[in-house]
């Protein structure tokens, strides 16, 4: 089944180098403003859960994931 991930090109992984990314080096938009980046918080940890799919966010597949998170994973 395809994913929201998939549907809108890999949005949830832009969101997390935002957040989360790394220092990198020798980056530019369009060879503008060259230098480094780096996310917000490189120090940061992620849990993410896919809650979403191409027919919408079911409210039952929102509880699994907090369950998932809280209960299974100690998060």
């Amino acid at each position: 089944m395809d994913s929201l991930r998939n549907a809108y090109l890999g949005h949830g992984t832009h969101a997390a180098s935002t957040v989360a990314g790394f220092m990198v080096e020798g980056v530019s938009l369009y060879s503008i403003g060259q230098g480094a980046a780096q996310g917000g918080v490189p120090s940061s940890r992620l849990a993410i859960y896919k809650v979403c799919y191409v027919d919408g966010c079911r409210d039952l597949d929102l509880m699994a994931a907090f369950d998932d998170a809280n209960i299974q994973d100690g998060v």
